[in-house]
């Protein structure tokens, strides 16, 4: 069952209420009105856009002081197209658009907030235009601890398509330039229905509507970029050319380091359960090439998929090159099984969007037991051999709910998690082992974001299966190719489940650098959701890129050994934008063979940033049976 939650994020003394923040005033708009801000009003009766290459260049309107609630337009009544919204409703033809997404206020540009436009009769918007803007000059206290300069807002856009000529339809405009340079920083400029963008058209009171759901952006700049200069941001909409259809965008939270999200009040972030939609840590995006702009093309694919494969042989390449091997060592079905890898990588990035699943709980230890912790290794079971495993581990805050971009907590969403995997591997072939994780978890202390209250939990987790197929054996070095399953068997009111079905593939392998000494690595990804919809779909998230590296070092008395390892996710679509959705973790144990077959390993670590994920500390207590 899909259930519509709020998990409202405290806020905590902010030093001042006021809506001047450093760079923008009113920037969330949650004084009400639009103070701070240029509103203008025009009519978009010239023809309407200017094209170049069917991508639309500049606007044709005449933009004039004040909006169109103080000014009559060519259709002969006044309407208040400039609103503020508040956090009560969604957009009229847009049924699940949230109107505000920070906050208790945004603003709503060429929208005049009832009925179809507010016009019963002619259902028409007269050529209507409206546009704001603000400008301030960038200064030393917008930088954020990164030494960077952060601008960040988000937007949403509702557009009717009537179909008429491309340059005639209704569009949206959103631009950040660089007055002192001259230079165009940022631009969403598209009209309806204009291909490579990701249209969604489900829950709509009217046929013909298309909108696109809330999109965060964060802008970083270099002191050369931005500062000392005068930025200026700009929103537009208008409907179409013909004078009968309709087109507005949604604007809120612009800030920049020195301000808050929602200008002072408490902001509401939308999560739905079972879908995991726009709102946690992510929004819809589209579907583009290597340019950022546009779909990715045949050809674009093709050039990554030979990219791709190329990356998956350059090991390969390289081993055979370092020790001389006269055959090369990998057969036809490990080539491929690399072309398949390379394959799934290209359509997991043609797919990227920013829809992100929220997840505590990311430890899975290899099944096999070999390798590091969780991060495995190319070498694999003996035909017939079993590896059967139980690894207790305890995680202390492993998910908070904070600001992503400031990294402030604002509420502990997963306190103390305790969690029994039963892992069984059994080699099929000298080159195959195949092997299963399931997980039994204890929430001693958490928030269930069902209900929004505190409480504790016991239920599985996600079950995890994968194959790994050996496709490289060298003398002190070999590849493995290990695609996996991943089932949303968890419990996702406590955000212990990634809440859909994944699939993934890494690419695992070893070094023996010395006798005592060996050396792990791990590169894959991982696709949660429905990866046979659309980019646009609410089921569709993007995919992530996993990683680790890590080492096994035997002792002299050779049946003790310690392992260690760091470990890593980021999400394809915006790989390394943020540090709360970029996880990155250390663990190391000790381990003892204490009877023939009988190993134990005792460990730990902790999360070396606050990515989701990453706890506190993580305790680790295992025994492995080989048989």
């Amino acid at each position: 069952m899909k259930k519509l939650v709020q998990v409202v994020a405290v806020v905590g003394a902010l030093g001042f209420a006021a809506l001047a923040y450093a760079l923008f005033t009113n920037g969330g708009f949650e004084d009400g009105t639009f103070s701070g801000w240029t509103v203008e009003h025009g009519e978009n009766n010239q023809g309407g856009l200017t094209l170049v290459g069917g991508v639309p260049d500049s606007e044709n309107v005449t933009y004039l002081p004040g909006g169109w609630d103080n000014n009559s337009f060519s259709g002969g009544t006044s309407e208040p197209l400039d609103n503020i919204t508040t956090g009560t409703d969604n957009d009229f033809f847009a049924t699940t658009l949230s109107q505000v997404r920070f906050g208790s206020h945004s603003a709503v540009v060429n929208y005049s907030g009832s009925g179809y436009n507010g016009f019963a009769t002619n259902a028409g918007d007269y050529y209507r235009a409206t546009r704001i803007s603000q400008q301030d000059v960038v200064t030393g206290a917008d930088r954020d601890p990164d030494n960077l300069f952060h601008i960040r807002f988000a937007w949403a856009a509702v557009l009717e398509n009537p179909g008429h000529p491309q340059a005639q339809q209704p569009y949206v405009h959103v631009t950040l330039r660089n007055i002192t340079k001259g230079t165009v920083l940022y631009s969403r400029f598209f009209y309806s229905n204009q291909t490579g963008v990701a249209w969604r058209s489900d829950n709509v009171s009217l046929n013909g509507v298309l909108w696109i759901d809330w999109q965060n952006e964060d802008l970083t700049f270099t002191d050369n970029e931005v500062l000392g200069d005068t930025l200026r941001i700009e929103a537009s909409a208008a409907g179409c050319a013909q004078s009968g259809h309709f087109g507005h965008v949604y604007l809120d939270g612009f800030r920049s380091q020195a301000s808050a999200t929602g200008g002072g009040t408490t902001p509401t972030l939308d999560l739905q359960n079972g879908r995991m939609g726009a709102g946690w840590f992510g929004s819809c995006g589209m579907v583009v090439g290597r340019d950022g702009k546009g779909p990715m093309s045949a050809g674009e694919g093709a050039g990554m998929l030979a990219l791709y494969f190329a990356l998956l042989l350059l090991p390969v390449g390289i081993l055979k090159l370092v020790h001389g091997k006269r055959r090369f060592p990998v057969g036809k079905t490990g080539l491929v099984a690399l072309f398949i890898a390379a394959s799934m990588l290209v359509a997991s990035s043609a797919h990227a969007v920013r829809l992100i699943v929220p997840k505590a709980q990311r430890f899975h230890p290899t099944t096999d037991g070999q390798g590091a912790l969780t991060v495995d290794t190319d070498q694999t079971l003996c035909p017939g051999q079993f590896n059967v495993g139980v690894t207790l581990s305890g995680a202390k805050k492993p998910l908070d709910l904070g600001d992503i971009r400031e990294l402030k907590i604002r509420k502990v969403i997963v306190d103390e998690l305790y969690t029994a995997d039963l892992t069984v591997a059994y080699g099929f072939t000298s080159d195959i082992t195949l092997g299963v994780d399931v997980p039994y978890n204890y929430l001693r202390k958490g928030v269930n974001v069902a209900t929004n209250t505190e409480d504790s939990d016991s239920n599985l987790g996600d079950i995890r299966v994968n194959a790994k197929f050996r496709v490289v054996e060298g003398d002190r070095y070999g590849l493995a190719l290990i695609p996996f399953a991943n089932f949303d068997t968890g419990n996702d009111d406590f955000l212990l489940s990634e809440g859909k079905f994944g699939v993934g593939m890494k690419v695992a392998g070893h070094y023996d650098v010395t006798k005592p000494l060996t050396l792990y690595a791990n590169l894959g990804v991982e696709h949660v959701g429905d990866i046979a919809t659309g980019s646009g779909s609410p089921g569709y998230y993007t995919p992530w890129i996993q990683y680790g590296v890590g080492a096994k070092y035997l002792l002299p008395w050779r049946k003790d050994s310690i392992v260690a390892e760091v470990n890593g996710e980021t999400p394809w679509a915006t790989p390394y934008a943020h540090s709360t959705l970029s996880p990155l973790e250390v663990l190391a144990a000790y381990r003892t063979e204490v009877w023939p077959g009988i190993t134990l390993q005792a460990g730990g670590g902790g999360g070396l940033n606050k990515g989701m994920g990453a706890p506190q500390w993580r305790g680790i207590l295992g025994i492995a049976f080989r048989l």
